[in-house]
């Protein structure tokens, strides 16, 4: 373990090992840097899945007759791939045509530079496929860095020809504004090409979605290797990249949740609106990486554990086999990792670590940490902005950790400012008496609750659902609301203030909903985001500004305890 972080070390951002096109040779780092005889080369990285496909070799391969991609210079063999997701062929040419193609954008990338490059990243070139491998643990850990380091990226969409893919991008960019004008039978085929293009493995893959939010940039590329094209005009196109296709996911969402839950089901605006859900368009077009690893949950795996170690990179965490300790190259339970991931989360980002939902019951002292039932709601990035802290382990207005006892279980506790559910819709009333700033509409809707699925909430009038679906609006949320602080006593049910997510118009504060069963612990029941943008307008300041942000005497100071885990997890680097 020691020989490889002192070669870490050395690497700096560096892969260990870079496939030279030309050649199809798979050259080892060495000082300088080097691969072959290659001083610090320029390098593209292609994300693409396989895995799925994977033929088993063996005693009793199947499938004999097929070959793999000839890479040179490997201590491995390269996997060979049922022909019927891609051909050697198939693979070689696409491999081949990243050295040469030319995006066209209407920005130049801080990335790139237009001159061929010879050298690629190509994960069954570069990292070793033998089970149990130490250095190949290590570079899953280091995928951050390979793919931030890429000149460009590429998405391999396998099961596109250029005719099918190009279909698919114009409706996913028409869909929004066609809605408006179209015939239905016209929305109908929109539809259709949108479902269809999303449909390739590559939107279902685990690891593909850690890369696609590490490159948005990233540019599409059909089986044949071809770029696709947007038009900007009648006499200019560009070459849509991931972030591309991720806002007009957002843009589709956005329409669709509005028109199709007016509509008797089932709709083609639902239809379109879960296929962009399903694929997790919409939450990488938050840039909110928790949104993104909720996202992960409908993604597919081979193992169970890869929900963590595919997802690990967009936090900049190595946990478990991959972390720099003398965990390396162990196995971990998929439990294990996540209960790591939580801890990591917790000291990092401790906003970030509570703001999601739970749509399946969860144990009480397992509410701590999100796991493969939790999801950002969708509100939480309607602004443009995300909520991460603005700086890690910064001056953060809650604090979480665990205590680590001599049994083997650690205690997790927070510290931090609450104040009563009650409280504060009393203070939002307060500030419709004022009268203010007149009627304005968006004071109606400052305070939201989103509630866990708990067995303390079973008699909800509302429960929580996934996607666009998790906010109980209008009405419903302010009788979802009063049903709360009447079910649960004043003193026990309480709002920790998580912090504040701010964006260029809007200013709101986040709340972890938290309900006292013993002296000082704690059970989470949901979670709260209020609006103070509308409260402080020029000179004119609500009384109940300060209160609302997180000022003032109606809120306290506790430590308290709300869940458990293994303390030998607690260390993790």
């Amino acid at each position: 373990m020691e020989a490889i972080v002192a070669e870490e070390n050395l690497l700096n951002h560096w892969p260990r090992r870079l496939l030279h096109i030309p050649t199809l040779t798979s050259h080892e780092w060495k000082p300088g840097p080097t691969y072959g005889n290659h001083l610090a080369p320029k390098y593209n990285a292609l994300t693409y899945t396989w895995g799925r496909w994977r033929l088993r070799d063996g005693k009793v391969p199947e499938k004999p007759h097929i070959s793999a991609l000839p890479i040179r210079g490997t201590d491995w063999p390269i996997p060979r791939i049922d022909p019927a997701h891609f051909t050697a062929s198939q693979f070689a040419n696409v491999v081949r045509s990243t050295s040469t193609l030319e995006p066209v954008t209407a920005l130049p990338s801080p990335h790139s530079s237009s001159s061929q490059v010879d050298f690629l990243w190509l994960n069954v070139a570069c990292i070793d496929q033998r089970p149990s491998e130490l250095r190949a643990a290590a570079e899953i850990g280091r995928q951050a860095a390979i793919f931030k380091g890429a000149n460009r990226v590429f998405v391999w969409l396998t099961s596109h020809t250029k005719d099918s893919g190009q279909r698919g991008i114009d409706a996913m960019e028409r869909f929004a504004e066609a809605e408006e004008t179209a015939t239905l039978e016209e929305l109908g085929g929109l539809v259709d090409d949108l479902v269809g293009f999303l449909g390739d493995a590559w939107f279902s893959s685990l690891w593909t979605l850690q890369e696609a939010f590490l490159r948005q940039d990233a540019f599409l590329l059909s089986r044949d290797g071809e770029l696709f094209s947007v038009a900007l005009s009648e006499k200019s196109w560009v070459s849509p990249d991931l972030l591309d296709v991720f806002s007009w996911g957002q843009l589709l969402c956005l329409s669709c949740a509005e028109k199709g839950a007016r509509i008797p089901e089932p709709n083609l605006y639902m239809r379109a609106l879960r296929a962009v859900e399903s694929r997790g368009l919409n939450a990488l077009a938050t840039i909110n990486a928790m949104a993104v690893y909720g996202a992960a949950m409908q993604r597919t795996s081979i193992l169970p554990e890869d929900r963590v170690y595919g997802i690990q990179q967009i936090f900049d965490m190595r946990l478990g086999k991959s972390a720099l300790n003398h965990d390396l190259g162990r196995q971990f339970s998929l439990e294990e990792l996540e209960d790591q991931l939580g801890v990591e989360l917790m000291k990092m980002y401790p906003a970030l670590s509570q703001f999601h939902i739970f749509t399946e019951p969860v144990p009480r002292e397992k509410r701590w940490r999100i796991n493969s039932c939790s999801i950002v709601p969708s509100w939480v990035s309607d602004h443009g902005h995300s909520i991460w802290e603005s700086s890690p382990g910064g001056d953060a207005p809650c604090l979480f950790w665990v205590q680590p006892s001599m049994y083997g279980e650690g205690c997790v506790k927070f510290r931090g400012s609450i104040t009563p559910l009650a409280r504060l819709l009393e203070a939002r009333e307060k500030v419709f008496r004022e009268e203010l700033f007149g009627d304005l509409p968006v004071l109606h809707n400052m305070f939201r609750v989103v509630t866990d699925v708990a067995e303390e909430l079973h008699d909800s009038p509302y429960q929580s659902g996934t996607g666009y679906h998790t906010l109980v609006k209008g009405p419903q949320q302010r009788r979802l609301q009063q049903w709360l602080v009447e079910k649960f006593p004043r003193r026990r049910l309480q709002v920790l203030l998580l912090g504040e997510s701010s964006g260029d118009v809007y200013t709101y504060f986040l709340g972890l909903l938290l309900l006292r069963y013993g002296s000082d612990t704690w059970m989470r029941l949901g979670v709260c985001q209020w609006d103070v943008s509308y409260l402080q307008i020029s000179d004119v300041v609500s009384t109940q500004y300060e209160y609302f942000s997180g000022g003032g005497s109606g809120w306290s100071r506790v430590q308290g305890e709300f869940g458990y885990i293994n303390s030998s997890l607690v260390k993790t680097s």
